[in-house]
């Protein structure tokens, strides 16, 4: 199975932390956050709940979540291709 290509992290960067089980102690650590591929699909993925309840409104909610993840993981897979093959 290939790796999917996920744009790396969304939101990188750095965090200030304290170790309480070891003391005083501060320091910080580098948090990479959610990928951009999972904050491109979030974002798609709502909008989608909303089209399909609009368009389907009997449908349960289990079946609405599962389409609407499935179909923000295509979109958002387009976008990292799109991305990728721009040079962005």
């Amino acid at each position: 199975m290939s790796k999917i290509e996920d744009g790396g992290p969304a939101f990188p960067g750095e965090r200030a932390f304290r170790y309480y089980q070891m003391g005083d102690r501060t320091g910080t650590e580098t948090v990479p956050g959610m990928s951009l591929r999972d904050y491109f699909a979030a974002k798609f993925s709502a909008a989608w709940v909303l089209a399909i309840t609009a368009s389907h409104p009997t449908e349960s909610r289990e079946a609405i979540g599962i389409e609407a993840n499935r179909l923000g993981l295509l979109q958002a897979d387009a976008m990292i291709r799109a991305r990728t093959q721009e040079g962005a």
